[in-house]
């Protein structure tokens, strides 16, 4: 029966809450991720209009276009974010900051907003640093962290509705991988003579990757039964600490332009990049009690529940592919306004995005030549939706971008993450 008496869960509501909006950073977190903060205020399209140090990150064969720059150099770059696939800022205020004092209603509506897959988490970070362009070449160096966790829905049932008598909880839908690397690259774009575009261009990038951490939820699974006069309880878990070896990477691409105003431009991005780790420790547990009751747990001669954990040290080799993404993307320009479509697919599940299709609609309006504005729609991929904004300062050849991304449709109490971009930078034409 349904009672819309208070029920007291202010501190579960901190755990609750805090898992739902910090696990993505559950370890140190969308080249595999990175992003310039042109790009994220545009929606994350960039695959057309990058130039100089730019082309590098989304698709080196613009360096070989008629536009590109005689030299570029970013500075500092960072970008980061979090987003989860369940609660938005307005629930986060609801539920925890205005009124942390739940009754039922308010259980199953939090409890609704989680899919039956489970709630999902994800977390990214890049940087870049000192990374330049002269002419038709480019340098870049920079690091990428990306994680995501899903948590079962069952485990949310239990915290916040209690164990329901004759009802079995499967906790098998919980799993989480997080991944750090380091990265150099050497880019280039070549010109290439043809009759179908006014110009075109080939590109390469070859990249040295190289692992710093990583961590691997390897098995987990638990099943939880109450029974009138006892219950059993069954659960095991592998997790892994991996330290990386260098290990390379290829991406590629091509590029047209049409006119003075079209840019067509395709790349595909770790065509055979892999990262060599050594798997440092491997940690294993696992509980057991099978028909408990009450008289047996109280019973201190008899061990009710058995569990145990362990970890061994093995030292053992693996490559891991990096995740393969596809970028096809059209750009129009003009001295005021630029606008780009851009599809991305990637083709791997990893830390650092997944296989869903994703589409980037971007403009950028410069309402004095220094003073670009930006905004973005994403459907698609991890973050589901999200629109952005950003602007740009730029007098002469300096930079600074700034960009921000909500994970839902602009109102900011119905995004479930947010994403930020920063970049210092020049450029000389």
């Amino acid at each position: 029966m349904k009672t819309d008496k208070k029920r007291r869960y202010r501190p579960l509501a901190v755990v609750v809450w805090g898992a739902c909006f910090a696990s993505g950073w559950f370890f140190p977190t969308t080249t595999h991720a990175q992003i310039s903060a042109r790009s994220l205020g545009m929606g994350g399209g960039a695959t057309a209009l990058a130039r100089g140090v730019d082309a590098a990150l989304y698709n080196p064969a613009n360096l070989g276009l008629r536009n590109n720059p005689r030299f570029s150099m970013t500075f500092f770059s960072l970008g980061a974010g979090l987003h989860n696939n369940s609660f938005t800022k307005t629930d986060y205020d609801r539920y925890l900051v205005d009124d942390p004092v739940w009754d039922q209603n308010d259980i199953e509506a939090i409890l609704h907003r989680i899919p039956e897959d489970g709630l999902h988490v994800h977390g990214r970070a890049t940087s870049r640093v000192l990374s330049f362009s002269i002419g038709r070449f480019a340098l870049s160096m920079g690091s990428e962290a990306g994680s995501w966790a899903q948590a079962d829905k069952d485990l949310f049932s239990l915290a916040l509705q209690g164990n329901q008598v004759g009802r079995t909880y499967l906790l098998q839908q919980t799993n989480g991988e997080a991944s750090a690397i380091g990265l150099i690259g050497l880019s280039y774009g070549h010109p290439l003579r043809v009759t179908f575009a006014d110009a075109f261009a080939v590109g390469a990038t070859l990249q040295m990757v190289y692992g710093i951490r990583q961590a691997r939820i390897v098995d987990a699974q638990a099943s939880f039964l109450t029974q009138p006069h006892g219950f059993a309880v069954n659960g095991e878990y592998e997790a892994a600490l991996d330290v990386g070896k260098p290990g390379v990477n290829l991406d590629a691409g091509v590029a047209a332009q049409f006119g003075n105003h079209w840019t067509i431009s395709a790349a595909l991005l770790n065509l055979t990049g892999h990262t060599v780790w050594t798997t440092e420790e491997s940690s294993f547990g696992y509980v057991r009690g099978d028909s408990l009751t009450a008289y047996k747990a109280a019973d201190l001669e008899e061990e009710a529940i058995e569990d145990s954990s362990w970890t061994v040290e093995n030292g053992d080799n693996f490559q891991q592919k990096l995740p393969a993404r596809l970028r096809i993307g059209g750009a129009y320009e003009t001295d005021k306004v630029a606008v780009t479509l851009d599809y991305i697919q990637g083709f791997s599940r990893t830390a650092w995005h997944g296989t869903h299709p994703q589409f980037s609609l971007g403009a950028e309006w410069k309402i004095a030549r220094w003073l670009p504005l930006r905004v973005g729609l994403a459907l698609g991929g991890d973050i589901g939706a999200g629109t952005s904004c950003g602007l740009g300062i730029r007098p002469g050849g300096f930079i600074l971008d700034l960009a921000v991304m909500n994970s839902g449709f602009i109102v900011p109490g119905k995004a479930r993450g947010l994403l930020l971009a920063f970049e210092l930078a020049m450029i000389l034409r």
